[in-house]
C-alpha cells in the first residue's frame, strides 16, 4: 500500500483534528469544543466546570445579542431551584478567564437588569466527514474554506464502487488519521511560544483559585504559588514577587490585571485549580499588563493523593514550561517548603498570610500557627525563623518582658540554623536581636548583609537592614535599603 500525503502546515488547524464534530467556535485565539464541552487556547485545555462551559457556550451562541439571567437559568438548570449566586459564580471565573476582547472591552458585558452580552466575534466551524473515496478529505470551514488531503488508496482499491467501503480503505484512512494528528501534535510542538527575553521583566504569581469555591485547600492556593515563585527565582535573570508580596490576594476578588499594576510587574499569571477524579487540574494564564491581553496558557493535571508530591510535580511542569518562555533553563530546586509534613506547612502558610496584618490578635494567631508548624515538624526551619521574627514583633505590640522574648527569639533562630545554615529569613531575626537588645552593631550589621546575600530579593532582609541602619543614624542607607524593599514589595 502507497501513502501520498500531501500537507500544507500552514494550514493546519486543531480544529480540523476531529471531523466528527458537529461545532467548535473560534473567538479571539479561544476554542470552544460544543460536542465535548471542552475550552482550549493556544491548544491547551483550559479547567472548566460543566456548567461553567455550558454558560459560555450559551453566550457564545448568542454572541452580540442580551441574554436574560432567567433565560440562562433555565438553560443551565432548567426548572431546578438553584441560587442566582451560582450563575454569577460562573460569570465571574469566565470572565478572569477570557480577559478582554482585541478591542480592549470586556469580553462578557453585564448590562444591568438586563443580562449578559458576548462581545467577541465568534467564527462557527461545522465538521463531518465529507467523503471516503479516493481520498480522506478533513476540511475546516471558515471564511476561505481549507483542504488537507490524505491519498491513501492504491488504484485496486478504488475497483468496488464509489459507494462501498472496504476493510482496508478503512484502514489505511486511520493510518492517514493518525499520522496527520502526529504531524499536528509536532508542528505545534516546533512553532511553540515566542521567548521573552527576561532581563529586566517582573513577573507576579498570584495564589490560585479554586473553581469549586467550597474545596478550598491554602496548600494549593498559597502552596503551589510559593514553590513556583521559588523554582522561578532560582533562575538567572527573572525577577518573581514574593509571597509575602502577593499573599494578599488570596481569597480576594480582584481584577489579575490590577494587582499587576499595584504589584508594578510586566506579567502577572492567574491560576485556577479543581480537584476532580482523584486529581487535581491547574490552569495558569500569563498575562501582559501593559497590553492586557492573555500571553499564554499552561496546565497540568496530577494525581492528588499526597498534596506536596502534587506541588512538586505541577511546579516543575509549568515551571520548566515558563523558563523556556523567559529564555531560562530548567533549574532544580530543593525541598524550600523546609517540610514533607502537609499539616505543617498548612499551618506555615496560614502565618503567612497574617504576616502584616496589624494588630496584636494577629501577630498572636500567627505565632499560634508557627508554633503549630514545629510542633508538628521539629525540623522545619522557615517555621523557627518566623517564630523568631514573631517574638521580636511581641515586644512591639505588647508590654511584655523583653528579656523572655529576646531569649525565646535567640534559642528560634538557633533552631532554624541549624537545620537550614542557609536561610535568609533566620540571619534578618538575627540582625534584629543582636542591634535591639544585644547593642552589637557590628554583629548585627553582619546578619544583616549575610541575610542580603543569601536573598537579594526578600523584602524582609530589606527592610531589617533599613531599620538597623536608620538605628545607626545612616539616613540615606537606611532609605535607600526601605526603597529597595518597597520596589520588591510594593503592596506592603
Amino acid at each position: 500500500m502507497s501513502l501520498d500525503l500531501r500537507l500544507n502546515v500552514n494550514e493546519i488547524n486543531l480544529s480540523a483534528v476531529k471531523p466528527a464534530l458537529r461545532s467548535v467556535y473560534g473567538f479571539e485565539g479561544f476554542r470552544l469544543d460544543a460536542e465535548h464541552l471542552m475550552l482550549y487556547r493556544n491548544g491547551d485545555e483550559i479547567s472548566l466546570t460543566p456548567k461553567q462551559v455550558d454558560t459560555l457556550l450559551v453566550l457564545v451562541e448568542n454572541a452580540g445579542d442580551i441574554v436574560s439571567k432567567e433565560v440562562l437559568m433555565t438553560r443551565l438548570w432548567g426548572h431546578t431551584a438553584v441560587e442566582e449566586s451560582n450563575l454569577i459564580q460562573n460569570i465571574h471565573f469566565l470572565r478572569k478567564v477570557l480577559g478582554e476582547t482585541s478591542e480592549g472591552g470586556p469580553m462578557i458585558e453585564t448590562l444591568r437588569r438586563r443580562g449578559y452580552r458576548f462581545n467577541a466575534a465568534v467564527t462557527c466551524h461545522r465538521h463531518r466527514l465529507a467523503e471516503v473515496s479516493d481520498a480522506i478529505r478533513i476540511s475546516e470551514l471558515n471564511d476561505a474554506p481549507k483542504q488537507i488531503e490524505l491519498n491513501s488508496l492504491t488504484d485496486a482499491e478504488q475497483a468496488g464502487g464509489s459507494g462501498k467501503i472496504s476493510k482496508r480503505r478503512i484502514i489505511a484512512a486511520m493510518s492517514g488519521g493518525a499520522l496527520f494528528l502526529a504531524l499536528v501534535g509536532t508542528v505545534f510542538f516546533l512553532s511553540g511560544s515566542t521567548t521573552i527575553d527576561a532581563k529586566n521583566k517582573k513577573l507576579a504569581i498570584l495564589p490560585l483559585t479554586p473553581i469549586d469555591p467550597a474545596n478550598r485547600d491554602i496548600l494549593y492556593e498559597m502552596g503551589i504559588a510559593d514553590r513556583l515563585i521559588r523554582r522561578l527565582n532560582a533562575a538567572k535573570g527573572l525577577n518573581v514577587r514574593s509571597l509575602s508580596s502577593v499573599r494578599k490576594y488570596n481569597g480576594a476578588e480582584i481584577d489579575p490585571l490590577e494587582a499587576g499594576r499595584e504589584l508594578k510587574v510586566d506579567y502577572v499569571f492567574e491560576s485556577s485549580y479543581q480537584i476532580s477524579g482523584g486529581q487535581i487540574k491547574v490552569t495558569m494564564q500569563m498575562l501582559d499588563v501593559s497590553t492586557g491581553k492573555v500571553e499564554d496558557t499552561y496546565t497540568a493535571a496530577v494525581g492528588a493523593g499526597s498534596i506536596i508530591s502534587a506541588q512538586v510535580a505541577i511546579t516543575k511542569d509549568i515551571g520548566n514550561r515558563l523558563l523556556a518562555r523567559f529564555g531560562s533553563s530548567a533549574v532544580d530546586v530543593p525541598a524550600a517548603r523546609g517540610t514533607d509534613n502537609e499539616e505543617a506547612y498548612a499551618a506555615y502558610l496560614m502565618a503567612v498570610n497574617l504576616n502584616e496584618e496589624r494588630g496584636i490578635q494577629s501577630v498572636l494567631k500567627c505565632l499560634e500557627y508557627l508554633e503549630r508548624a514545629v510542633a508538628l515538624d521539629p525540623k522545619y526551619a522557615n517555621a523557627w525563623a518566623g517564630i523568631a521574627l514573631v517574638q521580636g514583633d511581641i515586644v512591639g505590640h505588647t508590654d511584655a518582658d523583653q528579656q523572655e522574648h529576646y531569649l525565646r527569639g535567640m534559642e528560634a533562630i538557633k533552631q532554624a540554623l541549624a537545620i537550614e545554615p542557609n536561610l535568609s529569613a533566620a540571619f534578618s531575626a538575627q540582625c534584629y536581636f543582636k542591634n535591639r537588645y544585644e547593642y552589637n552593631a557590628a554583629a548585627a550589621e553582619a546578619a544583616c548583609k549575610r541575610a542580603l546575600e543569601l536573598d537579594p530579593n526578600s523584602p524582609l532582609a530589606h527592610k531589617t537592614y533599613a531599620n538597623f541602619l536608620y538605628t545607626q543614624g545612616r539616613f540615606d542607607d537606611a532609605i535607600s535599603e526601605i526603597k529597595t524593599a518597597i520596589e520588591i514589595q510594593p503592596v506592603s
